[in-house]
């Protein structure tokens, strides 16, 4: 009898611990349902807004602004909303051109450094980036707007001095809806918000893209080309450079003390470990200085010289505004790998947790071969940004090759912000115990 009372209060325990396990898994499962059901939501809701018209617009001639692509290269980070000129026109582009410029900031000003590190860092160092976001899609909805008058008089009727500040604060109201709606999916819900609202943008233009490649006569040479940027893109976007390293441990026998090697590992880093920050800063500058030069702030008529610098931005003279995009992003591309890859703090921290690299001395030596790499490895991000973005441009132009929105730029968007998403999401289905 005593037998059978242990052996019932054992399955009685083990029936409580496995329903108590199920109750967790069930809650676990509600919560990812509640946070899958407020990104949806949140997403559709930017959606919606991003078909909310401007003010003073006359949207009739809008597929002309389209056709000249003024703001083609800005337009992909809005879906269609920039050249459109909807609320949403400056939201995405502009919070992260304040992202990017902000993190440039941090590393030049010790003051904005020391205030990133202090115990509220990251919230002040947020609520500036919202401001320099909100303040930046002010002037550039300005300099839309201006170029557009002075092009296609698109608000005829109405005076510019009421026209033009009201529509740059209809889309300083979206730049603020898209960085509440992108905080909100980051703080409460699945992915970096920011990052997955591009990604719904980019995808919103993708049915469209397929449906003008097989309308024209080279769909078939158009097909090979988005194929061929697509492996390239996946492949360096996937490619990592390790570092080997060695971590040693002290070892003491009585008086004597001795340094062992414990371990080897090695410390990866992404061949193109700006990502898309330099192309989306350099073709915001870039559009920028389009807008200026297409707005009517300089009279270059009369002056040969000053009227051919001033095409050379023009979208529609492709080399020229090629080239200068390529060599605006390189240049990016430079400075934010000296900004975001620094050898010596790397080499400190790898001294502090007792670890070297392979074969070189810790100290002055590491830094030195860190640095090196870094230019390696900035070079080859170079060679594979000109060619994913150039070469595409020239054959589609040179052979009526049409590619839409299926380029190198979209799909390093997607990589990005879709491996992102799916991780997260991975990760909280192996911390629940779930099959993914």
């Amino acid at each position: 009898m005593v037998k059978n009372n242990i052996i019932k209060k054992i399955l009685s325990k083990k029936k409580e611990t496995a329903h108590k396990k199920d109750m967790v898994t069930i809650g676990s499962r509600r919560d990812m349902l509640k946070k899958l059901a407020l990104t949806a939501g949140l997403v559709f809701l930017f959606q919606a807004l991003s078909y909310v018209p401007t003010p003073f617009i006359s949207h009739r001639t809008l597929k002309y602004i389209a056709d000249n692509n003024l703001f083609g290269t800005v337009s992909l980070f809005s879906g269609d909303s920039f050249q459109n000129l909807t609320l949403m026109a400056t939201g995405i582009s502009s919070y992260v051109s304040a992202s990017i410029v902000m993190q440039l900031l941090m590393n030049w000003f010790t003051g904005l450094y020391d205030i990133s590190r202090s115990p509220n860092g990251n919230k002040i160092i947020k609520r500036y980036t919202i401001i320099l976001g909100v303040s930046i899609s002010l002037v550039s909805s300005l300099m839309i707007t201006m170029a557009q008058q002075s092009e296609l008089n698109l608000m005829k009727g109405f005076s510019p001095y009421i026209a033009f500040p009201l529509t740059a604060l209809w889309h300083m109201l979206g730049t603020a809806i898209a960085i509440w709606i992108g905080e909100t999916i980051t703080e409460k819900a699945y992915g970096n918000g920011i990052s997955l609202l591009i990604l719904t943008n980019v995808l919103t233009r993708i049915p469209n893209s397929v449906q003008d490649i097989f309308k024209s006569k080279t769909w078939f040479y158009s097909l090979i080309l988005v194929l061929i940027i697509f492996v390239v893109v996946i492949i360096v976007e996937s490619s990592y450079f390790n570092i080997p390293l060695i971590y040693s441990k002290t070892l003491a026998r009585g008086n004597n003390r001795f340094t062992q090697a414990s371990s080897v590992s090695v410390f990866p880093i992404k061949v193109n470990m700006s990502g898309m920050m330099p192309i989306i800063l350099a073709q915001s500058i870039l559009s920028a200085l389009s807008a200026v030069f297409a707005s009517g702030f300089f009279a270059f008529k009369g002056n040969k010289i000053l009227e051919g610098i001033a095409g050379w931005f023009a979208p529609s003279n492709i080399y020229s505004y090629s080239l200068i995009l390529i060599i605006l992003i390189i240049l990016m591309d430079k400075l934010y790998s000296l900004v975001m890859f620094d050898p010596k703090e790397i080499a400190e921290n790898l001294q502090k947790s007792e670890a070297c690299v392979l074969n070189v001395n810790p100290g002055y030596a590491t830094v030195q071969y860190l640095k090196n790499t870094r230019k390696k490895l900035t070079v080859v991000a170079s060679l594979y940004i000109l060619l994913v973005l150039l070469v595409p441009t020239i054959v589609s132009t040179q052979f009526h090759v049409v590619l839409g929105s299926l380029g190198a730029t979209s799909f390093m968007l997607l990589a990005g912000a879709s491996t992102e998403l799916i991780l997260q999401i991975s990760n909280e289905f192996k911390l629940n115990k779930m099959k993914f």
